[in-house]
């Protein structure tokens, strides 16, 4: 008798504390995300999904990352959870996503990460990236939904994707454009 052996293949946004929800039942929006892969294949280095409250953005992607699961850092916010858009939660989950990325494992943390900590290791990434010449998105949802007064924190999560990732490509849900901007203008 043979014994049939199933592994399942993990990717870093399955390893994130802020996963996507599980959509079941929804439209797929192939013109929408092949749009928004065009525009990564071109010029663009940061796309920006914008529209109402309850118009699909975060279906949108759910779906996208779903598509491209082997080449994304994905951060999905529930500002009902403060604790999902805590700088240092922030810090933490993109750097288990980055180093499980670039080494294959779940790093084991012990120890406090800090905003040094996860430079170092999107600079390992940078370096990996280019040595195989492959792309990487940055995907984040919610961040529409993040309160006024804390908005400050919203600027800092953009922040910590240091520009040599940033000028690759990034993926963000609807914010206020004059962070981007700002952000951009230092490119």
């Amino acid at each position: 008798m043979s014994s049939t052996i199933i592994q399942k293949i993990i990717y870093p946004s399955d390893i994130s504390n802020f996963s996507a929800n599980n959509i079941k039942n929804a439209v797929i929006r192939d013109s929408l995300l092949s749009t928004i892969e065009m525009k990564f294949e071109g010029k663009a280095k940061i796309v920006i999904v914008s529209g109402n409250k309850g118009m699909g953005k975060s279906v949108l992607l759910n779906q996208f990352l779903k598509r491209n699961k082997n080449k994304c850092i994905a951060l999905f916010i529930d500002v009902i959870n403060k604790q999902s858009y805590c700088e240092d939660n922030i810090i933490t989950d993109l750097y288990r996503q980055t180093s499980f990325y670039v080494n294959g494992v779940e790093p084991n943390l012990t120890e406090h990460v800090g905003k040094k900590q996860l430079n170092e290791k999107l600079y390992l990434l940078d370096i990996y990236l280019k040595k195989n010449h492959k792309n990487i998105y940055f995907l984040i949802d919610g961040l529409d939904e993040v309160p006024q007064s804390d908005q400050y924190i919203v600027k800092n999560i953009i922040t910590h994707i240091p520009h040599q990732i940033l000028i690759e490509k990034s993926f963000l849900c609807e914010i206020d454009h004059r962070i981007i901007r700002n952000r951009s203008n230092h490119l």
